[in-house]
């Protein structure tokens, strides 16, 4: 006997040893050897239970290498979409920074201009102090000074008629 290690070969073995038998009984007579014929129905009985198995593995095995590819994929995905938000995420708060930045600069900026103008301000009002103190001490000086010099001429013009009068009475005397 020969031996067979897939079931279709030797299905089709039993198909050829029936087909080529003479017509008649099956099993009867001199159409198809009978011992065969079992032979061959026995090694399909015993090679189909492995060759299923067979095939069960190969389809389990291809469940789980798809199960397998499944759960990579979704694993894949969900990081994609992790590296996604992330992404996302990082390029909001780069934005947010960056506002805040600008927001900051513009504050920082006012400030500078608005210190600016005040110390601008505080240096013309001081300095407007002083012109005005300095106006009037000139007024003041002035005034003193036109005072002080109608003083030392009506003084120096008493001198002078004082000088004069001892002059006079001096050569009146003498």
């Amino acid at each position: 006997m020969q031996e067979y290690t897939k079931v279709d070969d030797l299905i089709d073995e039993l198909f050829n040893l029936i087909s080529e038998s003479k017509s008649g009984s099956i099993f009867g007579g001199r159409g198809i050897d009978k011992d065969e014929a079992f032979n061959i129905l026995e090694d399909i009985r015993y090679n189909l239970p492995r060759e299923l198995k067979e095939a069960k593995k190969i389809i389990d095995n291809a469940d789980k290498i798809l199960q397998d590819a499944n759960l990579e994929a979704n694993k894949i995905i969900k990081m994609a979409e992790e590296d996604a938000q992330a992404m996302v995420s990082e390029h909001n708060i780069t934005k947010m920074a960056k506002l805040m930045e600008e927001n900051k600069r513009k504050e920082m900026k006012e400030y500078v201009t608005e210190m600016r103008d005040g110390a601008i301000n505080y240096a013309d009002s001081c300095l407007l102090d002083v012109e005005k103190i300095l106006q009037d001490s000139l007024k003041e000086i002035t005034y003193i000074t036109k005072n002080m010099e109608e003083r030392l001429s009506q003084e120096l013009e008493r001198v002078y008629k004082n000088r004069h009068e001892i002059k006079m009475e001096d050569l009146y005397n003498n």
